[in-house]
């Protein structure tokens, strides 16, 4: 999260920051494939309740923050645009979004501040993994057993490797935004579960000190110039695997309670930072280096109050089961933003709004 806000925001000379979205995604695997393939072995595991922890994560803190770039753009924009700005927040409430931009140009186009969800695409991807990845692990695990799962993640990863490698140059477009070339950084993830290494201390601390240097090393000398994600997204990729797979003890780095407290809120950070980033792109400060570091200072505020007023408070009515009311009472909230985004996109961005001038 902090190498994508600072690339985005151009400070510290990240150029490569974008490397954040690659080693976030190893991270989704492995933990996914950690929570299916426990349950599944404890006989807990089912497909609705994954779907509910899951959608329980991530479509609160995202309905807030549509709902939120929606009345901004009904009130300022103008309809040419807030037609624009609906089909993305509704693409983007859907999991679609990623569809959406790899339609209309690629992540480093240079029209990037017309589109405010554009950081959406990586949710999509997310969520297109999640539907699939569990109801194939579960079908496998129960039919064929562990090992057999195993080899399908393997074949699952060398595949979707491949399949990147060979679309990066050729499609560059379809290779960055799509599924089938991003599952093998998820695969990866997954293959760092399914295939633990023993360490001891002192192994685990060099495992985990080379992971942090390959993707900082990433983030500092690589480039939007760059074919990505090409062979070398394996670089920030690997080092991330290897963080995981070291397990390390305590280390100042990682263990700080500052360090901690980031990870803990960087999901609504992430979610925040983009639209301030497009805001600041169409002002006169777009390169104030003051007004880039009150920004980055207002998205971690943003997404302090959004975990704790959005998320906990959605995780805790998950844990409890609380009453279906107010869950229905959610997904109308939901179903009426994406309703609204929709419209402004059918109607023309509601031209009757404005004078023409």
């Amino acid at each position: 999260m902090i190498a994508v806000v600072l690339f985005h925001f151009e400070l510290l000379g990240l150029h490569g920051g974008f490397i954040g979205v690659d080693v976030f995604f190893v991270i989704s695997g492995f933990l996914m494939t950690q929570i299916i393939t426990q349950r599944l072995q404890r006989n807990e595991f089912t497909l609705l309740g994954f779907y509910l922890d899951r959608a329980f994560r991530i479509f609160p803190a995202l309905l807030v923050l549509s709902a939120a770039v929606l009345v901004y753009a009904l009130v300022i924009v103008s309809p040419e645009e807030l037609k624009w700005v609906g089909k993305h927040i509704a693409t983007s409430l859907a999991f679609l979004s990623n569809f959406t931009y790899w339609s209309e140009g690629g992540y480093f186009d240079t029209n990037v501040d017309q589109k405010w969800l554009l950081h959406t695409w990586s949710l999509s991807v997310e969520w297109q993994f999640y539907l699939i990845y569990p109801l194939l692990l579960s079908c496998l695990f129960r039919a064929f057993g562990a090992k057999t799962l195993n080899a399908v993640i393997v074949a699952l990863f060398a595949s979707s490797f491949a399949l990147s490698l060979a679309l990066s140059s050729a499609y560059p477009t379809s290779a960055f935004y799509l599924l089938p070339t991003r599952a093998w950084e998820m695969a990866l993830g997954a293959l760092v579960f399914i295939f633990p290494i023993q360490l001891g201390p002192q192994a685990s601390r060099r495992f985990a000190w080379v992971g942090l240097g390959m993707m900082l090393f990433a983030a500092c000398f690589f480039s939007e110039a760059l074919v990505w994600p090409g062979w070398l997204a394996a670089v920030p990729a690997i080092g991330a695997a290897l963080v995981i797979a070291g397990r390390p003890p305590a280390m100042p780095v990682l263990s700080h309670r500052w360090t901690q407290h980031l990870g803990k809120i960087s999901y609504s950070v992430y979610l925040w930072h983009w639209p301030l980033v497009v805001a600041l792109m169409r002002s006169e400060w777009r390169t104030s280096l003051i007004a880039k570091v009150i920004l980055v200072g207002v998205a971690i505020g943003l997404g302090w109050l959004s975990y704790r007023f959005v998320e906990t408070p959605a995780l805790r009515f998950r844990a409890i089961h609380a009453r279906r009311g107010v869950a229905m009472a959610f997904v109308g909230t939901y179903a009426g933003i994406a309703v609204v985004a929709s419209l402004a996109y059918v109607l023309n961005g509601f031209p009757s709004r404005a004078s023409p001038d």
